[in-house]
């Protein structure tokens, strides 16, 4: 995934960009969780040098993007089916029929919230590593006479 954006800060080895999001950043979630404006800023590594008013851009590799992609949305889709299929063998073996639904369905839901708890602890370890965007250079902008 390959954005443009302008270096708005500097920090150390990083750099704080503003961008705008587009439809396919929107759907993500990777560089910031649960944004819904246009206007995104994310924190980035500066890999190209970068310096305040410079326009960049930004990539985050495509193997990343699909573990990403995977942690934020097919861990809580497994936990929650696991939940439920859980829950409708447990009323099973306990023969309370009646309980199917409502034991599926609080352990699918209880489990899928107890995954997105585990995903939100673990933000700062994966912040560090992987799953940062990275600037990887700066775009030569045309100047205007």
């Amino acid at each position: 995934m390959r954005e443009q954006g302008l270096v708005i800060k500097e920090e150390q080895d990083k750099v704080v960009i503003q961008l705008t999001r587009q439809d396919a950043c929107q759907k993500c979630g990777a560089c910031s969780i649960g944004a819904h404006d246009q206007e995104m800023v994310v924190t980035a590594e500066n890999h190209c040098g970068a310096k305040e008013g410079d326009w960049v851009y930004l990539d985050l590799e495509q193997s990343n993007f699909f573990k990403a992609a995977g942690i934020m949305y097919g861990l809580p889709l497994g936990t929650l089916l696991m939940g439920f299929l859980l829950g409708y063998g447990m009323a099973f073996l306990i023969k309370r029929p009646a309980w199917q639904e409502p034991l599926a369905l609080t352990l699918g839901l209880g489990m899928m919230a107890i995954t997105f708890l585990w995903i939100r602890s673990q933000e700062q370890r994966w912040s560090k590593k992987d799953f940062r965007p990275i600037a990887v250079g700066i775009v030569e902008r045309e100047e205007e006479a």
